[in-house]
């Protein structure tokens, strides 16, 4: 619910770059707002999609 929120009031704020690991900025900081430790959001995050 507050990802929904903060998303609806920061719809052009640009992802913050948490380094060259982590592929999709965006979709690791979904995953952190949804509660997920960062270990597990930078790995998924860092996989190469095929």
């Amino acid at each position: 619910m507050a990802r929904i929120i903060n998303n609806l009031i920061n719809i052009n704020v640009i992802a913050k770059n948490h380094g060259k690991q982590i592929r999709d900025d965006k979709k690791y900081d979904a995953l952190r707002d949804d509660g997920m430790s960062k270990e597990k959001a930078a790995h998924l995050t860092a996989v190469k999609k095929v």
